[in-house]
């Protein structure tokens, strides 16, 4: 299914917290219009906060690694076999993976589970992932935008929109040919951060949608930078820019934490419950 073409991506700026959560109940109902006017049903809204409102849509493998280095499907999917040992002694839980089944293929076959589960998994975990993690909660990307900005140093955080519906196909108004945008999740077996933070991931491939008698089956050879598939699509309606000034940090993670939406209720670590205890008796008193 090929994205309307539309305007250029829409900002839009708020002068505080609490008119961002007002302008909330018009993002939802953005969806319907939407599901009603498209033949994209059933519509959702996802959510990414970032700490910097300079800071382009990139995932962790695009800014922790020179790209060009696993940009091939196959790379990266090495990487992790090579990797997977270690995985499995911590987490003897994490999914099963058919490494060599992926790798004796030309195209990787993206219509499989069990690849985007362990991506998942491991991109919770802090291993560099070409996922990009939204959440279908407004409030858990607001603390995501919140919780590391400093704002002596950052004037803005930014909350990213996404509408989408399960996979968008950009053949001839994206500038990279054969470009999908595939939305993965939400039900998927991984890790249970996945669960608790609500979470949904998108992925860029330079693909083929290939349909094998009622099913279709996403193939691709390689990952692409979003920020160029943005920079081509006209994505007016399905990606919007909220912009809030990060002096509301504490105004923000305060209110969140009241409706347990913190460090240690988002990552259940000892390390998480500290920082959620000392926001509580230091930064909230201010």
């Amino acid at each position: 299914m090929k994205l309307p073409a539309t305007n250029i991506l829409e900002t839009i700026e708020c002068i505080s917290w609490n008119e961002f959560k007002q302008k909330l109940p018009s993002i939802e109902s953005k969806c319907i219009k939407l599901a009603d006017n498209t033949t994209f049903t059933p519509m959702a809204a996802y959510f990414r906060g970032q700490a910097d409102a300079k800071w382009e849509l990139k995932t962790t493998l695009e800014r922790e690694t020179h790209f060009e280095l696993y940009s091939s499907c196959k790379d990266y999917i090495s990487l992790l076999n090579k990797i997977d040992g270690a995985i499995k002694s911590i987490h003897p839980e994490s999914p099963k993976f058919d490494y060599k089944n992926h790798l004796d293929k030309s195209h990787m076959l993206f219509s499989n589970n069990d690849l985007l589960e362990y991506f998942a998994f491991v991109r919770h975990l802090g291993f560099p992932s070409p996922l990009l993690d939204w959440s279908r909660s407004p409030y858990v990307a607001a603390f995501f935008a919140f919780n590391t900005c400093d704002p002596t140093a950052v004037s803005n955080v930014a909350i990213y929109v996404l509408y989408n519906n399960s996979v968008l196909t950009h053949e001839q108004t994206s500038g990279i040919r054969g470009t999908t945008f595939l939305f993965i999740g939400e039900y998927l077996r991984t890790h249970k951060r996945h669960y608790i933070q609500q979470s949904n991931y998108t992925l860029a491939l330079e693909s083929s949608l290939t349909k094998d008698n009622a099913t279709y089956k996403l193939s691709s050879e390689k990952f692409v930078p979003y920020i160029k598939t943005f920079e081509c699509d006209n994505s007016r309606n399905y990606l919007k820019k909220y912009i809030l000034p990060s002096s509301e940090r504490n105004i923000a993670l305060k209110d969140l934490d009241k409706m347990n939406i913190n460090s240690f209720s988002l990552y259940e670590s000892d390390e998480a419950l500290m920082k959620t205890l000392f926001n509580r008796e230091v930064l909230f008193k201010d």
